[in-house]
């Protein structure tokens, strides 16, 4: 569970966004979206004590495993981004499957595609996540059905605990992917989308 009593954050000339008592609880998806230049990623540094923009009074209850916009991807070959982290690569298989890319998991790295790379890195991310996920972005680069797939996947991994929570930062069409509540930063607040 995230809590936060207080958020503001700004910039030495202006305020991006501020907002009160807003909850986050396991269990659930949030969504968030707001324009380019938002604040949206300053948000989520925010819930990592990672944001020096922001002044916060909240408490994280919760283990969080946070996938940059643009991760860091180990060179070499997607199944080293395994590997290195200590994930079992059959317990990834089923899921590398759906996506597509099972095939590409001794590919030289440079030789994949953006949306290629993606898939790794969000599975990367769901397999060393434990309890929140935080989710900048993570399908951006993908086609409309890896999208699709990508969402069920996550969807899955929130139903297998109720401890866990997914916050994501998306810029596609919200309709495109389920949610329980959207968050939106707007009019320089951050408030829940009624």
């Amino acid at each position: 569970m995230i809590k936060i009593r207080k958020i503001e954050a700004k910039t030495k000339d202006r305020l991006l966004f501020r907002g009160e008592n807003l909850e986050f609880n396991d269990g659930y998806k949030y969504i968030l979206t707001g324009k380019n230049g938002s604040g949206k990623t300053t948000f989520l540094n925010s819930l990592i004590n990672e944001s020096k923009l922001v002044d916060i009074d909240f408490t994280n209850s919760s283990d969080t495993i946070y996938q940059i916009q643009n991760s860091y991807f180990f060179k070499n070959i997607p199944k080293d981004n395994f590997k290195i982290l200590s994930i079992d690569i059959k317990n990834v298989e089923d899921d590398m499957k759906t996506l597509g890319i099972d095939n590409l998991i001794e590919r030289n790295i440079e030789s994949l595609s953006g949306g290629e790379r993606q898939k790794f890195i969000f599975l990367r991310s769901l397999y060393r996540a434990k309890e929140t996920l935080i989710l900048d972005e993570p399908f951006s680069q993908m086609d409309l059905k890896s999208k699709q797939k990508a969402n069920n996947i996550l969807d899955n991994w929130l139903k297998k605990s109720s401890k866990r929570m997914i916050i994501m930062v998306t810029h596609d069409d919200i309709s495109l992917n389920t949610y329980d509540y959207h968050y939106k930063i707007e009019d320089k607040l951050i408030k829940e989308v009624l």
